[in-house]
């Protein structure tokens, strides 16, 4: 049987693109991203991450974080419930979605 030269180059292509679509490098869960802390911006706001970062926000209530990421704030004995890392954190967040506790938290931090 006899195949041609146009027929070989969409099979190989199209294993090539088999193969291709089978993995990834691109792995964005490890990119670090910056988020903020806003009631106003909250400086030197200890927090950690499910990731591993241990920091304290900036002078701009900016802190880091990874795709996936629960973050946990500490200011000196008072400590935050985990909520998911994101763009940006309000006292609402870590309130869930109680108003009064949202007001009890930005007295805190």
């Amino acid at each position: 049987m006899k195949i041609s030269k146009i027929t070989s180059l969409v099979l190989a292509g199209s294993i090539a693109f088999i193969i291709g679509c089978g993995s990834s490098s691109n792995n964005s869960s490890n990119t670090e991203k910056t988020g903020t802390f806003i009631d106003v911006p909250v400086a030197n706001l200890a927090y950690e991450t499910s990731s591993g970062i241990k920091e304290t926000t900036d002078n701009e209530g900016y802190f880091k974080y990874k795709d996936e990421d629960t973050i946990v704030f500490r200011l000196g004995n008072n400590k935050s419930n985990a909520v998911r890392a994101g763009n940006i954190i309000t006292p609402f967040n870590l309130s869930d979605g109680n108003e009064t506790i949202a007001i009890n938290i930005a007295y805190i931090f």
